[in-house]
């Protein structure tokens, strides 16, 4: 009975890990489920709607992380007494290196001047295409 308790306070110490595995099993399980037993092909529209869930699930993930890499990055820069000389360097460096990133950029889009001979052909013609649209699409479309 005591192995049993401490077995349930030592997951309970765990509850997101064992939560996340918990969601990583069931999305396998749906994916080849849905995959393997469907009964027929998929086409490239079934693929697109499956696809969009995936995106979005991703992009929520995107919008999570960032604020919380910048936010740290900001409190470890701030308090550069408890990180010391190495923090310092470490600010300089990503300084020195977006400063120079930036000046190249620039530096070479100045010289090469990308889309420059493009905008003197005046032969260019575009062709006339039809697009179809879809109105799951359109909606589809909004969340991404």
């Amino acid at each position: 009975m005591s192995k049993l308790i401490s077995l349930i306070l030592s997951l309970s110490k765990h509850k997101l890990i064992i939560i996340t595995l918990i969601g990583v099993i069931i999305g396998m399980s749906c994916g080849l489920g849905l995959k393997n037993y469907s009964g027929r092909t998929w086409t490239q529209r079934d693929i697109i709607y499956i696809k969009f869930l995936g995106e979005l699930f991703l992009r929520i993930v995107n919008c999570l992380i960032l604020p919380l890499v910048t936010s740290s990055i900001i409190s470890a820069t701030c308090n550069l007494t408890k990180s010391g000389p190495i923090g310092f360097m470490a600010l300089c460096y990503y300084l020195t290196t977006t400063t120079i990133g930036i000046i190249l950029c620039v530096v070479l889009v100045q010289t090469i001047r990308p889309g420059e001979l493009m905008r003197d052909k005046q032969t260019i013609s575009t062709p006339m295409s039809t697009k179809t649209f879809i109105t799951v699409d359109t909606i589809l479309d909004m969340f991404r």
